[in-house]
């Protein structure tokens, strides 16, 4: 197998030295879910006054080609002098893999997959570590310059090794199914051996909460519960696809689980195009701040806005009378969850996708962290 591997929806998440279970982390953590670098000393200081810890990196996916006939790299996190991330060695950061549940569905052997990733992970964490040492020659350290080669060298492996101490765990994202169950378990046990010193977390869909019986339990000890994107995007009787509080009450009925876990809760919003009731696309990144009183539409119901003339929307040719489903959490609905949350004996912190500073600030997300925290 070619050394490729695919993009990954990483993140980024940040925890207190309080440990809980099994040495399960008791602080807030967020999901970084860029594919370039951007976080400067204001990102840092408002991510300190949310008691941020953790950050969970998004470094690249893992999907299959079927030209290759192999595993391939998508989206990988740039990195580099030009891609500064300031602070971030400040904090725990835990590179996260995406792999598409497709890969575990094809013959290959799991173990190799498993060396390919690791060689990839850790040399991408040296190349994030050089972007901690571009952020400090760039926010005004003229005396890096000046120092003799010998002890330039040494002050630049000390920024790296300090970011690097910080990489305690590696987060592998999949949808399992039984289908790809074996395949993936097995991939998991390979990450273990090949990353010996390093946890190795995974994420948890809400309908593998559920049923662990039918699901199954990866043969690991710490998981992320991912409280989002709970309905079909593209089926016009969702009501919304990113946050619906109803149905992941019902999801977390059962109240427990094999492991010990964090929980996250969503920080994003989109629009869902339809023309008669077909679905078109999505509107990333839409708010309802964008809909709400603007000419172009008129409300259609609960989260539903009507075109009120012909337009090109987000690419998309969008007819009179075509509808956008405003898709993604209320205050409301972020609080009535957290509070099943923090009555779950299994779920020790919260985290947030993803790092916006404008929405941490519009679904208050410090109040919401701290309800959490007051209730355990």
């Amino acid at each position: 197998m070619r050394n490729c591997l695919l993009p990954l929806c990483l993140a980024v998440i940040i925890t207190s030295c309080r440990t809980g279970p099994e040495g399960q982390t008791n602080g807030t953590g967020v999901y970084y879910w860029k594919t370039s670098l951007d976080f400067d000393r204001n990102d840092q200081r408002l991510a300190d006054s949310l008691g941020i810890t953790r950050f969970y990196l998004r470094y690249f996916d893992v999907d299959w080609s079927p030209t290759f006939g192999m595993a391939v790299p998508v989206g990988e996190l740039q990195t580099g002098w030009d891609q500064p991330m300031a602070g971030i060695e400040d904090f725990q950061t835990i590179p996260v893999v995406y792999i598409a549940n497709r890969v575990f569905t094809h013959d290959q052997d799991v173990d190799e997959l498993a060396g390919k990733i690791s060689d990839k992970l850790k040399r991408m964490n040296d190349n994030v570590s050089y972007s901690v040492y571009a952020s400090a020659w760039q926010e005004g350290r003229p005396d890096l310059a000046e120092l003799p080669a010998e002890q330039l060298s040494q002050e630049v492996d000390s920024l790296q090794d300090r970011f690097l101490r910080q990489v305690r765990e590696i987060q592998i994202d999949c949808d399992w199914t039984p289908e790809s169950r074996e395949a993936y378990f097995r991939f998991l046990n390979a990450m273990k051996e090949k990353n010996p010193g390093l946890e190795i977390s995974f994420t948890l869909r809400l309908h593998q909460f559920r049923d662990p019986d039918g699901a199954g339990v990866p043969p690991l000890k710490k998981a992320v519960l991912m409280c989002y994107n709970v309905a079909p995007v593209h089926e016009k009787e969702t009501v919304n696809a990113i946050f619906d509080p109803a149905l992941i009450e019902g999801y977390l009925k059962r109240g427990d689980y094999p492991l010990e876990m964090d929980a996250a809760l969503p920080l994003f919003t989109w629009g869902a195009l339809f023309h008669e009731d077909r679905f078109k696309g999505l509107a990333s990144g839409l708010s309802p701040e964008d809909v709400t009183d603007n000419p172009l539409f008129e409300k259609a119901g609960e989260n539903r806005y009507r075109f009120l003339k012909d337009t090109v929307f987000y690419d998309q040719f969008m007819r009179e009378g075509d509808i956008v489903r405003m898709d993604g959490p209320t205050v409301e609905g972020l609080k009535s969850v957290t509070d099943r949350l923090a009555g779950i004996s299994k779920v020790h912190s919260l985290l947030f996708f993803e790092w916006n500073p404008v929405k941490i600030r519009t679904y208050h997300a410090k109040e919401i962290k701290d309800a959490f925290q007051a209730r355990r």
